[in-house]
């Protein structure tokens, strides 16, 4: 074909002359050089996602509206089992202090709080220091179980004083280890200020966690 200003050939459906620069063949004025794209909103995924957000939103808020009701009930369990339990820990109390004919149980061993009394019946080599005195109690003691029990220690305190141990008394506790099925008998000094006012023996009911029976000495 020739171009049809300057009338060189040049080849067909050139747009532009190569050798002048004229028009030759304009593009449509209707043709698209790019097709247009669509809106998000116009495509049908778009909003199903949408849909599946909302409904994963109303489970999640769902849910934790429950979880927050059962806690809350839990809570309310929690609260009255606390208030049970001081409850019965106010109308319950563990005996801890015995006076004479009185007994506790240490283990199967039953250890029961025959007497206590002033003893003056000893030697002048073995007499208290001055301003002394010396006490005894006597103790029964039973094993009920199947094996052998275990005679613990006794302490005493004269006005919250230690008071000492006193050898050369009759009858003493000898036996430290009770059979099963069997008892046995003792008496255990100590020598205590003659004014003392409030006078108490210990025994350990229970070596490993310090439990103590306290005998209160009258008299």
């Amino acid at each position: 074909m020739l171009c049809p200003n300057c009338k060189k050939e040049i080849a067909e459906n050139t747009q532009i002359c190569p050798g002048c620069g004229a028009q030759v063949n304009p593009a449509p004025a209707n043709t698209p050089t790019e097709k247009q794209k669509k809106p998000i909103t116009k495509k049908w995924w778009f909003w199903v996602l949408i849909v599946v957000a909302i409904l994963v939103v109303i489970g999640i808020f769902g849910s934790g509206s429950e979880n927050n009701t059962d806690t809350s009930a839990d809570n309310e369990n929690v609260v009255q089992t606390d208030e049970t339990t001081t409850a019965v820990a106010e109308t319950t109390t563990v005996k801890t202090t015995f006076a004479v004919g009185e007994s506790v149980a240490d283990g199967n061993l039953k250890i029961t709080y025959v007497s206590a009394e002033e003893w003056n019946d000893y030697s002048s080599y073995l007499s208290p220091k001055d301003g002394n005195k010396i006490i005894r109690l006597k103790f029964d003691f039973v094993n009920e179980g199947d094996v052998d029990a275990y005679l613990n220690s006794f302490y005493c305190y004269a006005d919250n004083q230690s008071a000492e141990r006193y050898y050369g008394g009759d009858d003493e506790i000898s036996v430290f280890t009770l059979s099963a099925g069997r008892t046995t008998s003792g008496y255990i000094y100590f020598e205590v200020p003659e004014n003392a006012e409030n006078i108490e023996v210990e025994y350990e009911v229970n070596m490993w966690t310090d439990k103590k029976a306290i005998f209160d000495v009258v008299l």
